[in-house]
Parts: C-alpha cells; sequence; structure tokens
C-alpha cells in the first residue's frame, strides 16, 4: 500500500500512564480550600517545608526518607509528606544533654594527673 503524505505514522496502540487516584471526602476538600482551617498538629509538610522546620538540607531529608530513619509518608511513588508533631517529636528525641555525652571536661578525671 502506497501513501502520498509525509507525514509520520502514529502509533497503532498508545500506552496509557497508571494514574494513581485520589478520592477526598467532602470533609478533606474543605481542609484543602482553606489550609487555615486545617489543625495546625495535623498539618502536613513537604521537602522544602520539613526542611524549614529542622533546618536541615533537602538533600540531607531525601537521604533520611532512603534509609528509613525519620518519619514519613509516601502518598504516592514519588509524593512524600512529614507530620509536623512525628517531626517535632522526632527532633526532641534526638536532643544531647551534657550530662549524657560521657566527654569529660577536666584532666584529672581523665587520670592526666
Amino acid at each position: 500500500m502506497r501513501t502520498n503524505c509525509l507525514r509520520p505514522r502514529r502509533p497503532q496502540h498508545r500506552t496509557r500512564r497508571a494514574h494513581s487516584a485520589v478520592h477526598l471526602c467532602p470533609d478533606n476538600l474543605c481542609r484543602l480550600a482553606n489550609p487555615a482551617s486545617m489543625n495546625h498538629s495535623a498539618e502536613m509538610l513537604g521537602y522544602a517545608e520539613c526542611s524549614n522546620l529542622t533546618g536541615l538540607a533537602v538533600g540531607t531529608l531525601y537521604s533520611l526518607v532512603y534509609r528509613h530513619q525519620i518519619p514519613h509518608y509516601r502518598l504516592g511513588r514519588r509524593l512524600v509528606r512529614f507530620r509536623r508533631t512525628e517531626i517535632e517529636r522526632w527532633l526532641e528525641d534526638r536532643q544531647v544533654l551534657p550530662e549524657q555525652t560521657g566527654l569529660v571536661d577536666r584532666p584529672e578525671e581523665r587520670g592526666e594527673c
């Protein structure tokens, strides 16, 4: 069969990408429409907001998520969110007090007298 057309042929079968459908109930839609009405303790943060909260670089957060060393929620294949209260608790759990370090400051306690 000859064609006089110089246009490239279209593929016969188009591949469809799988989309993950997100179903939102009316309560969640109201919260999304008005973020001020969202409970502060249930606030979900992205990488940038979590970086501002913790003071860690975004790349460090990616690494911590990959190694499962920070509490997070994977809402999709590439969508990660952090709950503010859990991140604040995670930070408090990592506080190091001077008595807990085990370091000795005075030479007489180290046996160097």
